[in-house]
């Protein structure tokens, strides 16, 4: 069976740069890409009176959303150079998500880009890439 690399993304220009990266790794190796965007919910949203059939209903939404007009558009040179690509949208903890996935899946890599928020913001907020260091069982490759 051949490798997994698991690649992160967000639309940003980090993302696509880490996509880039991985595919022309994955293309050099045989390997494989599974590409992942993690819907992070907003906080409060969990407080909102909302009947959990909408809720299910609304994420379903957001992962059919996130698959067609963000994932699917941004693998497509990674499939012209032949490298095998599978999409998934997933809800949830980005760095929790993305480290439980690549156990399961059994990825042999995870590559994510940079994404250039403040150093106030990572302090605020926290950072997707130093969770993700801590939790994953498999090397992180940050791209520039």
């Amino acid at each position: 069976m051949t490798d997994l690399y698991l690649v992160a993304v967000d639309g940003s220009e980090g993302s696509r740069r880490a996509l880039y990266f991985a595919a022309a790794a994955a293309h050099q190796h045989g390997a494989r890409l599974l590409v992942t965007h993690v819907i992070q919910a907003s906080p409060g949203t969990d407080l909102s009176p909302q009947a959990p059939e909408l809720q299910f209903g609304q994420r379903e939404a957001e992962i059919e959303h996130a698959t067609s007009h963000m994932l699917e558009p941004l693998v497509t040179d990674a499939r012209e150079l032949g490298v095998q690509v599978e999409c998934k949208a997933l809800h949830g903890d980005p760095a929790t998500v993305l480290a439980e996935l690549a156990d399961v899946r059994d990825a042999r890599q995870i590559f994510i880009g940079r994404h250039g928020h403040s150093r106030v913001h990572e302090l605020l907020f926290g950072s997707v890439l130093l969770k993700l260091a801590h939790k994953a069982k498999v090397p992180v490759t940050l791209v520039p």
